[in-house]
């Protein structure tokens, strides 16, 4: 029961969501070429794992620069169909997230969520349009304090999330004891 339900438990525990990170890495220890050209290090194997990981999430947890990089859909797809779409946190200090981004085109299927310092005009057309955005401090280091954030997502009643963003992103969080799986 419990290894079924260890999000459940995990995050009743910590007051946090129960925070899995998938990420491919390639043989010489990179998780994308220098200059983010490469769609895809990981097989087709290892992909529909993926879309297995995001279906047994609650919501999907990136970053405006991943979201600016790489214009990902973070749908779950099976036999190349669309079958769900999670909801997704974006973390975005300076709110960089493109207005034409697959990511927000899809906001009619999808509730997003986006945390940032930023309250400006922009932050104001996002709203209108459907995501919701959090405001929050930034830490001393001028970024964005994760701890908070993940505290409010728990509060918003998301137990279990899934990280898919780089390895800036991945870092902090490991450094802050917020990652539960890898």
């Amino acid at each position: 029961t419990y290894e079924l339900n260890k999000f459940f438990f995990e995050s009743l525990k910590t007051k946090r969501p129960y925070t899995k990170v998938k990420m491919a890495i390639s043989d010489d220890e990179k998780i994308a070429w220098s200059n983010y050209k490469s769609k895809w290090i990981s097989n087709i194997k290892s992909r529909n794992f993926a879309h297995i990981l995001r279906n047994t999430s609650q919501a999907i947890v990136t970053t405006s620069k991943t979201i600016i990089k790489d214009n990902p859909r973070f749908n779950i797809r099976k036999n190349n169909k669309v079958i769900k779409y999670l909801p997704l946190i974006i973390i975005d200090n300076y709110l960089n997230t493109p207005i034409k981004s697959r990511i927000i085109n899809s906001l009619s299927k999808r509730r997003i969520i986006i945390f940032t310092s930023q309250n400006g005009k922009k932050a104001q057309y996002l709203k209108k349009i459907g995501c919701e955005i959090i405001i929050v401090k930034k830490n001393k280091n001028l970024q964005l304090d994760l701890k908070d954030i993940f505290k409010k997502i728990y509060e918003l009643g998301i137990r279990d999330i899934l990280v898919e963003s780089g390895g800036i992103f991945l870092t902090n969080l490991l450094k802050q004891k917020l990652v539960n799986e890898l």
